[in-house]
Formats: C-alpha cells, sequence, structure tokens
C-alpha cells in the first residue's frame, strides 16, 4: 500500500461518494437502501474505504464466511484507477483477514465480459476456479475467481454459493 492510500472501516457518511463510484463502475449500480440493507441485514458483511488526501477513491465490501472470504462489490474511483488502489484493498484482504481470521480463500465472481477484473484478479493471484453459466438474472455468466492460501487451489462446491450474493466485480 502506498504511504498515502489508507484503508478504513466504511460509514454512513461514506455513502453519498460509495454511491458516486459505484454508479461508475456497476450497471446497475447499488441504491443507498441496497447498500444499508445489505449492511444491516447480513451480520457478516463488512465495509471499506480506501482514502486518499482526505478523498474516498475506492471502496470493497464483503461476507466473511467460516473459512474464506468472498467479495460482492469492489471498485475504485474512474480519475484514481492505475494507482495502485485496488491492489492496496485486496492486500489488506489478504494480509489482515487471510492471515489472521484463519480463512484460507478469498473469492469473488466476475462477468465473463468484464476482462480488466479478470486481467486485475489474476495479477492479484486470483485463479479462475469454476464458469457458471446463466449466473445473473439477464443470463449473463460469471467466472468464479478464487486465491487461496493453501498450495491448491480446489473451487467451492457450487451449493454452498448464495445466488443473492452473486454480484459483477468492476474496476
Amino acid at each position: 500500500m502506498d504511504n498515502e492510500t489508507k484503508i478504513r472501516w466504511l460509514v454512513r457518511k461514506d455513502l453519498k461518494k460509495v454511491l458516486e463510484i459505484d454508479s461508475e463502475a456497476y450497471d446497475p449500480p447499488w441504491t443507498e437502501n441496497e447498500f444499508v440493507e445489505i449492511m444491516k441485514k447480513q451480520k457478516n458483511c463488512i465495509g471499506r474505504v480506501a482514502v486518499k488526501s482526505e478523498e474516498i477513491v475506492g471502496f470493497i465490501i464483503y461476507l466473511m464466511h467460516r473459512d474464506r472470504i468472498e467479495i460482492i462489490k469492489l471498485a475504485v474511483a474512474e480519475e484514481s484507477k492505475g494507482q495502485g488502489i485496488g491492489t492496496s484493498i485486496i492486500d489488506l484482504i489478504k494480509e489482515n483477514l487471510l492471515r489472521s481470521k484463519r480463512k484460507n480463500e478469498l473469492m469473488t465472481f466476475v462477468q465473463d465480459d468484464n476482462l480488466d477484473a479478470q486481467l486485475f484478479l489474476s495479477e492479484q493471484g486470483f485463479v479462475a476456479v469454476d464458469v457458471l453459466r446463466d449466473f445473473y438474472d439477464d443470463g449473463d455468466s460469471a467466472y468464479l475467481m478464487s486465491y487461496r492460501t493453501e498450495k491448491e487451489n480446489i473451487p467451492l462446491p457450487r451449493e454452498s454459493l448464495g445466488r443473492e450474493n452473486r454480484i459483477a466485480m468492476f474496476l
């Protein structure tokens, strides 16, 4: 992580900027109510923001499961792309959560046509372990991308993955 970028917990006052970044990255973006709903409803849901020069430049929303962490949203502000913000966020999750919480997998779903996200995740050590056909409501397919702390990269059984958390990721 560069010296200027700090990653902290997402708080409600951050939502305005998070919604702006989300609307740049996702089609359709989440509403404020959707963010609040998932953060309240799912006790294992965590939000973090990346801050540079006191400005929010990225965010991540993820679910903590017993043995893995599932990224459900990750985005960097358009004007901050290419500055290592996404890498800083992923590095924090890898270092602090996977090791300290004894989780052994970081995973997410990526739309099959989102090459930028696929390449970014590959650079971070993720591997596509499965293709899920007709994954999204519009019929698009997704790649299950996985980063494992163990040497062997074994895909999760499909039945353990919640349909409500299958969200595309854009960087």
